[in-house]
């Protein structure tokens, strides 16, 4: 799993190196913000791990332009010194940020967290046992997104989703008949239970429910705590 790290000093870089390579991470380690914007896209992260002491000013700019990336949908985890305030706090949860830890990783359990954001469940693995969420009657389960071509709003009541796959009805019918296999629709957004997330798919299927699979090798944490 590639792992970007975006911090000013070697010993944190060491730390985590320790840490997370036993577990199968590569960790990437830019020294400035703007260079790893920069070459974002290119590295294809999985994960950002962002050092808020070094870089104060820079982690919610770098948040905004991650989210608006084609690695939108990956763990944003921010590393706190003893500086960090209560009001940076609750920005970060406003923007919505994945962790705050700090990064001295003195709780245990923090770093036992970190381990899990960088290590999640295997998407095949999980296939295999054939593990999928299905809403139950009455559960807010929705899919929305912007088709691409018709420039309108569709709608779809969430059937099932697993790590690889999910299945809707359409709520609205202008654009969902047109959804054919091979159409790829970006930051779509996903309501379960109590989140909103967003991810990309390609329409697989579009007789009865349309069928969908989950494109690109990360997942966000919220669907992932579906199978935990």
């Amino acid at each position: 799993m590639k792992v970007l790290l975006i911090a000013d000093r070697e010993e944190l870089r060491l730390f985590l190196e320790n840490e997370l390579s036993p577990l199968g991470a590569e960790i990437l380690h830019y020294w400035h913000p703007i260079k790893a914007m920069d070459n974002l896209e290119e590295a294809s992260p999985e994960a950002v791990l962002f050092s808020a002491q070094d870089f104060p000013r820079h982690w919610t700019v770098f948040l905004v332009y991650l989210r608006a990336s084609a690695c939108a949908n990956i763990p944003f985890i921010l590393l706190k010194g003893k500086n960090f305030k209560i009001d940076e706090s609750k920005k970060a949860e406003t923007l919505g940020i994945t962790e705050i830890f700090s990064e001295s990783f003195e709780d245990p359990l923090e770093l036992e967290k970190l381990k899990e954001y960088i290590t999640p469940p295997s998407v095949s693995s999980a296939m295999d046992r054939g593990a999928a969420y299905r809403p139950q009657a009455g559960e807010k389960a929705h899919i929305l997104f912007t088709h691409p071509q018709r420039m309108v709003l569709v709608q779809g009541r969430l059937e099932e989703i697993s790590l690889n796959e999910l299945r809707f009805e359409p709520l609205s019918g202008e654009g969902a008949a047109s959804l054919s296999p091979g159409l790829v629709l970006r930051g779509c957004s996903v309501s379960i239970l109590d989140f909103i997330t967003s991810v990309d798919i390609e329409i697989t299927g579009n007789t009865g429910p349309v069928t969908a699979r989950l494109l690109g090798r990360a997942r966000p944490p919220e669907i992932m705590r579906l199978f935990s």
